[in-house]
């Protein structure tokens, strides 16, 4: 099983511990093919913004059938405007989910596509949809995660979410130092995690595809991010958080439950 498949299990629980009275709003951003986090939060009950900039239609369909739900067809990006995105190609065949903005991502080839896009920054996106309070950020957009959530510092505290969920990695494995694992990628990553610590999101949770490992952290008592990655590590989701949250001792899904009997746990 997929790690998305371990956090969508987990996200409904998630939410009501976080936000129990569901005051803010959950947001998407990029919503891919398949896993559809947007739609385990508006189910939930949460206010949901989805963010894709080339969504299929069930994509389209989904969002006009849930409830509270929108669907904002454009890139996060630093700047507003238009941006050109390059489909992803997997095994020589298309594959949306790993489309990027940048040309030299591992899921770009010489078969992919350039498209032109609405693009917008993340103050813009929140204010367009008059988003005063946010419970949970997910961001999975192949490369341009470092862009996108690099822009909280410019955000008041009060916009700060209160769970902020990125991928890393993908294309190979970290000792391949490939894809996602590229200095140029994995430096990112790390970077992302050392701004939203100066931001006082101390806490972390990472699911890794590898071996269904999951690893738990306090990053005040950590002295090297990039020793949290091993060798192995493929690709995965991190949460991180302000408030201390034990994500083992929530009531958990039994997935996530038959996870936890044989993850790798490291507190």
């Amino acid at each position: 099983m997929v790690v998305e498949d371990y956090v969508l299990e987990l996200l409904p629980k998630l939410l009501r511990h976080i936000d129990s009275s569901k005051k803010g709003w959950c947001i998407d951003i990029g919503v891919g093919t398949a896993k559809f986090y947007f739609k385990t939060m508006a189910v939930s009950g949460y206010k949901t913004l989805a963010v894709e900039p080339l969504p299929i239609a069930q994509v389209r369909e989904l969002a006009m059938a849930l409830p509270h739900t929108v669907l904002e067809q454009a890139c996060v990006w630093h700047t507003d405007g238009e941006v050109p995105i390059y489909t992803g190609v997997f095994q020589e065949k298309e594959l949306l989910d790993v489309s990027s903005i940048h040309q030299d991502w591992w899921g770009v080839s010489k078969d992919s596509k350039q498209k032109m896009v609405p693009a917008m920054t993340l103050i813009h996106l929140l204010e367009k949809h008059q988003i005063k309070s946010v419970t949970y950020l997910k961001v999975d957009t192949e490369g341009s995660e470092y862009e996108i959530l690099t822009q909280l510092s410019k955000l008041s505290e009060a916009l700060h979410p209160a769970v902020v969920e990125f991928e890393y990695g993908g294309g190979g494995t970290k000792q391949q130092g490939v894809g996602g694992w590229e200095d140029k990628y994995f430096a990112s990553t790390l970077q992302i995690m050392r701004e939203l610590f100066e931001l006082g999101y101390r806490h972390l949770s990472i699911f890794e595809r590898e071996n269904d490992t999951y690893v738990q952290k306090y990053l005040a008592n950590t002295q090297s991010l990039e020793s949290i990655f091993e060798a192995h590590f493929v690709y995965g989701n991190i949460l991180m958080h302000k408030a201390a949250i034990d994500i083992a001792t929530i009531q958990s899904p039994s997935v996530f439950q038959r996870m936890l009997n044989k993850i790798n746990s490291r507190k």
